[in-house]
Order: C-alpha cells, then structure tokens, then sequence
C-alpha cells in the first residue's frame, strides 16, 4: 500500500506537528521515571509513525503494543523494570488507550509509568475520555493538529510523482480539501484513483468520496448493490469507521436475508472478514484493513433485491451507549481503589461482587 510504501524515514521527512515532534524529543531526552507523554488527536495525523521515526533516527529500540494487549502490556512492564545489560536504548509504545478504559488496562499502563526504566508513550484520539482521568495525572499532554490542506497537496504530489502517474493539481488540490486533515486517508485515496492509471484529471474523482454519508446509507448499498465498486465506495464514505460498519453488518444480515443458504453464506464471508479484523486489531498488522474492507464488501454479491429492508444498530452499540456514564464512573471507583489498595484494576472488579454479597 502506498501508505507503507511512502511513510517517512527521517525526521525531515515528518509533516506537519512540529511543535509536537519538539516536545517528544525533548521528553525523551530528560525522561524520567514515572512521568509519560499522551498524544492526542484524530486518526491518520501521525501520532504513532513520528514516534517510530524518531526512535529509528536516534537508534534506539521501540516496543509497541495496542491498548486492547493487556497481557502483553504486563509482559512489557516486567521488562520495563530493569535497564538493558548492553545500554541499549528504549521507548515503549501503548497505541489507542481511549478505546480501552473499561478492561483494567489504565491501571496496569500507570503501574508501567510509575516503574519504567525508559521513556513510555501513549496515543489517543481523546485525551479527555473520562475513563483516561486518573491516567492523565501521570502525562504530559502533547496535542497533534489536523495537517494543512497545502502539505498534504504537496505530499500527494510527491507520492505520485514517485509512482509514475501524472495527477492534475486540481485534482491532487481536490483529494487534500476531502481528506479534512488526514494524511492517511490522502494518500488512501489517492491509490484508489492511480491504480492502474497513468495520468488522473479532476474530472475523473468527482463523486469520488463524499465523506459522511449515513450509515443507514452505506448498509444498503452494502447489501443491495451487487457491485463490489459500488459497496467499498459506499463503505469508504461512510461516517462510520470499518469496525462499526463490520457490526452493522452482522447485526443486519438476518434483516436482510430470510433463505437459510443465503444466511448462512453471509456469516461464513463476515466469519472471514473478521479473521482479518482479528489480524488488525490484535496483532497489529494493518495492513490486513484492505483485506477486511474487501472481504465485508463482498457480501453485496449474495444477490440483488431492491425490497425494503428496516436496518437495525448494533445491539452491542447501544448496551454499550446505555452504559457509558455507569461504566465510567465503575472506571473511576475501580481505579481510585486499586491505588489505595496496591493492587491492580482487575482485580478490583473480580473482587467487588463477592463483597456486595458479604455486605448483603
């Protein structure tokens, strides 16, 4: 993918944010234990991939782990204790921890801060998750801001210059203003409309990418279009991330179909999609989110029907909607204890039942 193909190697090359990159090097530089760095900011503005330029640029090692590896985290923060026998230098990486606030995850990412020998990161795209409010005492907020439509413009230009294929400023100028300051997406785009072109005109992405469309939309096209362009367009502009588009799929597939093999193919493509979403989200291989996106917009080849269908959201959206304030203020209490007590968040919560029935 173009996205891989064309990230930055040296800090030079990092756009955008650079009173951001000032304050990572300079947190790394005077880094002392039990202090960490929170960057924040919308998806695709390069808050992971400045952190592993700069750790490559100044040779030092990084370890990165996602937010939802709560195993891995513990792992990393027995390692953590102790300085490397040889010297060797090192950053720790905790990716997307606003996603994970509700599953013991904050109190083992304060207990690694508080005990790290090196200087740890975190990234969010919100910083001020209530669920993130304990965890915020122990950070310096480090804010990254949306990239100007003028850099990625310049960006594109660069990308396809690379790739051999002639792209008109107007159209290059177009894919920047849609992007809404995100790099990632840009350059996205851009490789849907180079692909096997050699030159791409303004006139040729009109309509390309209408960003927001609803995602009662999206589900339709998805599943009533019976073209493949026609879906990962739809999926591609929908207001929705490919995560919650995935759950609306499988919420609906029983609304939308009623004969049995139909029913069935659709779960055994979704059972498939969801291996490749399992490879994203777990083993952080992102790479597989083109495959994903793929295997979800194949459901639209089932069949044709043009019948009206009533789309439902996702059960699991709205328990989780229904219990958000509840679950937050659990966060909260969970963790204020776990400091008290010396142990972690988790085990707060195994622990908490058995006491209303001794209280009972």
């Amino acid at each position: 993918m173009l996205v891989s193909r064309h990230k930055p190697k040296k800090i030079g090359e990092i756009i955008g944010n650079a009173a951001a990159l000032e304050g990572i090097m300079n947190y790394i530089k005077t880094f002392k234990t039990g202090k960490a760095i929170l960057l924040y900011g919308a998806p695709g503005i390069g808050k992971t991939i400045i952190s592993q330029v700069i750790s490559t640029n100044n040779k030092i090692n990084i370890t990165e782990v996602h937010a939802s590896e709560l195993e891995e985290i513990k792992k990393i923060k027995s390692s953590s204790m102790m300085m490397s026998l040889f010297g060797g230098k090192r950053i720790i990486l905790v990716d997307e921890i606003d996603n994970y606030t509700d599953r013991g995850t904050v109190a083992e990412i304060i207990s690694l801060i508080k005990t790290s020998k090196f200087p740890v990161i975190l990234t969010a795209n919100d910083a001020y998750d209530k669920g993130l409010r304990t965890l915020r005492t122990y950070c310096d907020l480090i804010p990254f801001r949306r990239i100007g439509t003028l850099s990625i413009a310049k960006k594109l230009k660069d990308v396809s210059a690379k790739e051999g294929v002639e792209v008109s400023e107007d159209a290059i100028k177009s894919i920047a203003e849609s992007s809404g300051g995100d790099l990632r997406a840009a350059i996205n785009d851009l490789q849907i409309l180079i692909t096997k072109r050699k030159k791409v005109t303004k006139s040729e992405i009109i309509g390309f990418r209408e960003r927001g469309i609803n995602v009662f939309e999206a589900i339709k096209v998805i599943f009533k279009s019976n073209e493949m362009k026609e879906a990962l367009k739809a999926i591609d502009s929908c207001d929705k991330d490919l995560e919650e588009i995935f759950w609306w799929v499988e919420q609906n597939i029983t609304n939308e179909y009623k004969k049995p093999e139909d029913i069935a193919l659709a779960y055994d493509i979704l059972s498939k999609a969801d291996i490749f979403r399992e490879k994203v989200f777990i083993g952080k291989n992102y790479r597989m989110l083109l495959y994903m996106k793929n295997t979800l917009a194949s459901i639209t080849l089932i069949r044709k029907d043009h019948s009206y269908t009533a789309y439902k959201p996702p059960d699991r959206m709205i328990i989780l909607g229904k219990t958000k304030t509840e679950r937050a203020e659990d966060n909260e209490t969970q963790g204020a204890l776990a400091q008290q007590l010396h142990c972690s968040k988790r085990c707060i919560k195994n622990q908490l039942p058995y006491l209303d029935v001794i209280l009972k």
